[in-house]
């Protein structure tokens, strides 16, 4: 019985010891988790900022389009007409 109590004394002063240490432990998780959370937070504003940026780059390239269409139709009637090539008349 005495060697069973002198090895819970020791358990006990053990666990008292490296209480410090499990602490910091704890803080540290802590710490990782609201990193972690920090950082799902940028990935979710990354993610939208990069959807809105893709559908500014649509927009501008139908606008492209759409430009070089009306250009097309506007030489298309007037070179197709002959105007430029008639002088005018």
């Amino acid at each position: 019985m005495l060697e069973l109590q002198a090895l819970m004394e020791d358990l006990a002063s053990t666990i008292v010891l490296q209480d410090t240490q499990i602490q910091q432990t704890e803080q540290h998780t802590e710490q990782v988790k609201h990193d972690t959370e920090a950082g799902n937070v940028q990935l979710t504003k990354g993610i939208e900022h990069a959807r809105r940026a893709r559908r500014l780059k649509w927009w501008c390239f139908g606008i492209v389009v759409l430009i070089l269409c009306i250009i097309a139709i506007v030489l298309g009637v007037i070179f197709g007409t002959g105007v430029v090539g008639n002088g005018g008349k």
